[in-house]
């Protein structure tokens, strides 16, 4: 197993599939994890002990401001 303590992920599509899979491991293996996606995932950022960001990356403007909420978050 890896580890990721001390480190911060900022998991992109991480309310299903691959990106949610993703946000548990990292989760597993020490880092703060941000959950960014399209709907609300605070209930799955919860059983992860991490942080739900709605968003849509793919405007820019939604994406910076998730940047800053998530580094206001984390540190």
């Amino acid at each position: 197993m890896f580890s990721l303590k001390d480190k911060n992920a900022f998991i992109t599509g991480g309310t299903a599939g691959i990106g949610l899979a993703t946000a548990r491991r990292f989760s597993e293996a020490g880092a703060k994890v941000v959950i960014i996606g399209r709907r609300d995932a605070t209930d799955l950022a919860k059983e992860i002990d991490g942080i739900s960001i709605q968003a849509d990356v793919s405007d820019e403007t939604q994406l910076q401001q998730a940047f800053e909420k998530a580094e206001a978050s984390l540190g």
